[in-house]
C-alpha cells in the first residue's frame, strides 16, 4: 500500500518583500494614469467669454489678444462710455443751408415758366443777372449816354424799349435811331443789353450766350443790324420787361413806352422792391401826343425812386 502513495510535496509561499513590489506597482500605475488625464495648468486657466482667442507667451507670462499689458481684462472693455450726439446740434447753420437759393438761378417774381420760355433769351436772363450781381464798378470807367435827350451814367446800360401798336411809325422809328446813336457814343469798357417788349420782352443775343455784350465795334454793329430788324407787334407787358431787364444787374436803365394806360400799383412796388437788391438808376422816356401835360405819372415815379431822370417826347413832332 505505501507504494501506491505518493508523498505530498508542499508549495513554496510568495516572498512578502515580491508581494509589497506588486502592490507599489499597481498604485504607481494608478497614479500615472490619474495625472495622463488630468489637464495641466486648469487650476490657473482663466475662464473667458466664448470665442476665438489669440494667445502669446512673453516673458511676463500668458498674454491674450485685446488685452492690456497691466491689466487682467481686455482693453475692449475698458473703454469709457460716449455721450450720445444731439441730432440737433449736427444740423448745418441755416445761412449755410441757404446756399443753393443762391447758387440756382430764379424766375423774376411774378413771371411763369411759360413767360420765361417765350423769350428767347429768357434762360439765360436770371443766370446771367446772378453771375454780374454784386460785380459793378464804382465811379471808375462809368461812361454817360442820352436817349431823346435824357442823360443816363454807368456801366452796364440796359435799353427796355416799347414796340407795341402805339409805336407805330414815326415812334419806332425815332426810338430805334436814337437807340442806336446812344450805343454808338459807348466805350468798349462799357456793357449793354436791349429788350423789346410788347406781350412779351425780347432781349437780344448779342454775345450767343445770352449775356450782357460789351461795346465793342464788332457788337455795337451786330445790335444795330438786329434794331434795325424790329417791327411793331402785340400789347403792352411792362413788367415783364423791367423785371426781366433787372435781371441782368444792370446799373442804368433807359425804360421807354407811353403812358397811356396806368401801370397798377402792384407792379410798381414789385419793381422798386427788386431794384433795391440790382440798385440800377430807371431812367423813363414818355412817348406822347401833343405837348407835355407836365402831371405825375408812373414813369415819372420811377424815375425819381431810382435816382433816374424823366423825360417826355411829343410824337406828333418826330419826322416821317
Amino acid at each position: 500500500m505505501s507504494q501506491f502513495l505518493k508523498p505530498i510535496v508542499a508549495r513554496p509561499e510568495l516572498p512578502s518583500w515580491m508581494f509589497s513590489v506588486v502592490v507599489h506597482m499597481l498604485l504607481l500605475l494608478l497614479i500615472v494614469l490619474w495625472v495622463a488625464r488630468t489637464p495641466q495648468g486648469a487650476a490657473e486657466t482663466t475662464l473667458r467669454d466664448v470665442g476665438i482667442v489669440l494667445k502669446s507667451v512673453t516673458a511676463e507670462g500668458e498674454k491674450f489678444a485685446g488685452e492690456d499689458a497691466n491689466s487682467d481684462t481686455p482693453a475692449a472693455s475698458q473703454k469709457q462710455p460716449t455721450s450720445p450726439v444731439d441730432p440737433v446740434e449736427a444740423l448745418p447753420d441755416a445761412k449755410e443751408s441757404s446756399h443753393a437759393s443762391k447758387v440756382l438761378p430764379q424766375l423774376p417774381d411774378g413771371m411763369s415758366a411759360a413767360d420765361a420760355a417765350a423769350m428767347p433769351s429768357a434762360g439765360g436772363m436770371a443766370a446771367a443777372g446772378e453771375g454780374l450781381r454784386g460785380s459793378k464798378a464804382g465811379s471808375e470807367g462809368e461812361g454817360s449816354t442820352s436817349v431823346f435827350g435824357v442823360v443816363g451814367t454807368g456801366t452796364k446800360f440796359l435799353y427796355v424799349f416799347d414796340r407795341s401798336p402805339s409805336m407805330e411809325g414815326p415812334p419806332i422809328n425815332a426810338a430805334k435811331q436814337q437807340l442806336i446813336e446812344s450805343l454808338a457814343s459807348l466805350d468798349s469798357i462799357h456793357q449793354f443789353q436791349i429788350i423789346f417788349f410788347s406781350t412779351e420782352p425780347k432781349a437780344f443775343d448779342i454775345t450767343g450766350q445770352n449775356r450782357i455784350a460789351f461795346a465793342t465795334d464788332q457788337n455795337k454793329r451786330k445790335a444795330e443790324q438786329l434794331v434795325k430788324s424790329v417791327t411793331t407787334f402785340g400789347g403792352t407787358d411792362r413788367q415783364a420787361a423791367l423785371l426781366a431787364a433787372l435781371g441782368f444787374a444792370p446799373d442804368c436803365i433807359f425804360f421807354l413806352t407811353d403812358a397811356d394806360d396806368a401801370m397798377p400799383r402792384a407792379e410798381i412796388a414789385q419793381i422798386l422792391a427788386r431794384n433795391g437788391r440790382v440798385g440800377a438808376t430807371i431812367n423813363t422816356i414818355e412817348f406822347g401826343r401833343g405837348p407835355n401835360p407836365n402831371r405825375a405819372n408812373f414813369l415819372s415815379e420811377l424815375s425819381s425812386a431810382t435816382g433816374g431822370n424823366y423825360g417826355y417826347v411829343d410824337t406828333t413832332r418826330l419826322g416821317r
